[in-house]
C-alpha cells in the first residue's frame, strides 16, 4: 500500500471505508509528515494537532457503531 499522505482524498476516504486504517492512524501520518518537512518548508504558522485527533477519534467511534464517511 502507499503511504497514507500519498494518497487522494478519494482514496484516503476508501482505505478508512475498508477500514484499512483508523482516521487517527491518518491524521498521525499527516502529522508525521509535517514534523518531518515543515522544518525546512515553513508551510504551517500553527497546528491544532489535539483537537484533530479528537476529531478522529470521534470519526472512529462513529464507524465503529456503523456510521459511514460522506461520500465524497
Amino acid at each position: 500500500m502507499q503511504s497514507i499522505t500519498s494518497l487522494t482524498a478519494a482514496q484516503l476516504a476508501g482505505c478508512l471505508r475498508r477500514k484499512e486504517f483508523s482516521a487517527r492512524e491518518a491524521a498521525n501520518a499527516y502529522f508525521d509528515r509535517i514534523d518531518q518537512t515543515d522544518p525546512e518548508v515553513k508551510a504551517y504558522l500553527h497546528l491544532t494537532r489535539e483537537l484533530a485527533l479528537i476529531q478522529a477519534d470521534g470519526v472512529d467511534k462513529a464507524r465503529a457503531k456503523g456510521k459511514s464517511l460522506p461520500a465524497l
